[in-house]
């Protein structure tokens, strides 16, 4: 009954509040339909399809919705890509009753989408996101069941991170085509996926070259030869994971791990070692040469942030990526609020959606709500 007095709220987070039901949201499409462009629904037991479809029905000017963890079906997802066209950012996680049926409908519908997280979303099988032509953020953690054949990336050419961590069916065949379809990719999560090998690295390191950031945590088919040729041929990289590589040992890690310093276009300052090797066998990582890390935690070293001969062209596409993606004046993430693509955990220095790297959000929301969107559990 309180809802009308709030009619121009721009910013809505009910994540986790007790209580909230179908009644809830039905009162939320009703009331505040016309002004609302940010919601955050996470976590919500009490809530299925009949107050999903009341929201998409009611708040069409909906710019950035979290709906992680609400048992939807593909009714849900259906009513969000019949209504919802304005949206840019949309979140889901552990939606675990949505199907490739349900994500299609949303992706040729919501063509405006920008950041589509759909981590845990295990019923996913096969994936194509033609329709959305601007998207530079795309979380697909946990979707056990894509493979090779079944991801299409001939369309994702503005993408600029990519999680696949534990997508366990991924392998060469799709990093390879990846690497040729996405070339200006600058973030990329590898996380588990036992099945890439030195082919894939070779090809990252043909191909993509302004990748920023790497993760190729418990990827066992790794050789230290391919990661030293990553090393070098990779002039932006400032973030390397290779935690629980035990293959690689430490007769092997000795083959590469004297490139971030002894290399002047290296633009190395995380490079985690966790589990490959003993605690304190590459101690020249920190001694006192040019550049040297400092040893944040047992073999994960750190060291300050700086661009060698790569720098220009990180720069350059930094400035692409803050660039309005609709040709509009964009409000700036620091008026916005952190509106990011939750579900990205930290990994060293850098937070994955930060800031600096994320795409904006185009919004006239002047109050960001309390939470992010984003998950904050430890992913290592």
């Amino acid at each position: 009954p309180i809802l009308p007095r709030f009619e121009r709220l721009r910013v809505v987070d009910l994540s986790f509040c007790e209580g909230v039901s179908d009644g809830t949201l039905v009162g939320i499409g009703s009331n505040l339909g016309s002004t609302l462009e940010v919601l955050y629904l996470k976590g919500l037991a009490e809530v299925t399809d009949e107050g999903v479809k009341a929201v998409a029905e009611g708040c069409r000017n909906l710019a950035v919705l979290e709906m992680s963890h609400v048992k939807m079906t593909d009714a849900s997802a259906f009513a969000i890509g019949a209504n919802l066209k304005r949206l840019q950012a949309l979140y889901f996680k552990d939606n675990y009753l949505l199907t490739d049926t349900g994500v299609a409908a949303i992706a040729e519908g919501c063509s405006k989408i920008s950041q589509l997280t759909l981590w845990g979303c295990i019923e996913l099988t096969k994936a194509s996101f033609a329709s959305l032509s601007n998207i530079t953020s795309l979380n697909l953690w946990g979707c056990h069941f894509l493979c090779d054949d079944h991801l299409d990336t001939g369309a994702l050419g503005a993408l600029r991170t990519l999680i696949v961590a534990e997508c366990h069916k991924l392998g060469d065949r799709f990093v390879a085509s990846l690497v040729e379809d996405v070339p200006n990719l600058q973030h990329l999560n590898l996380r588990y996926l036992r099945r890439i090998t030195d082919d894939s690295l070779y090809a990252i390191a043909r191909k993509a070259k302004n990748l920023f950031s790497l993760d190729l945590s418990f990827c066992a088919k790794l050789s230290a030869e391919a990661v030293g040729s990553l090393l070098l041929s990779l002039p932006c990289l400032s973030e390397l994971h290779l935690f629980g590589c035990t293959q690689l040992q430490p007769e092997g890690v000795s083959q590469f791990w004297t490139i971030p310093l002894t290399s002047e276009s290296s633009c190395l300052s995380v490079l985690d070692l966790r589990s490959c090797l003993a605690a304190g066998s590459v101690a020249f990582l920190t001694s006192q040469v040019s550049r040297p890390f400092n040893e944040l935690l047992p073999n994960f070293f750190t060291r300050d942030a700086r661009w060698g001969e790569g720098s220009q062209h990180r720069r350059l596409f930094d400035k692409v990526l803050s660039a309005p993606l609709d040709g509009s004046t964009l409000m700036s993430v620091a008026s916005l609020g952190k509106i990011r693509s939750g579900s990205f955990g930290s990994y060293g220095q850098f937070t994955w959606g930060n800031a600096a790297t994320e795409p904006r959000i185009k919004t006239t929301a002047k109050t960001p709500p309390r939470g992010d969107g984003r998950d904050t559990e430890n992913n290592n």
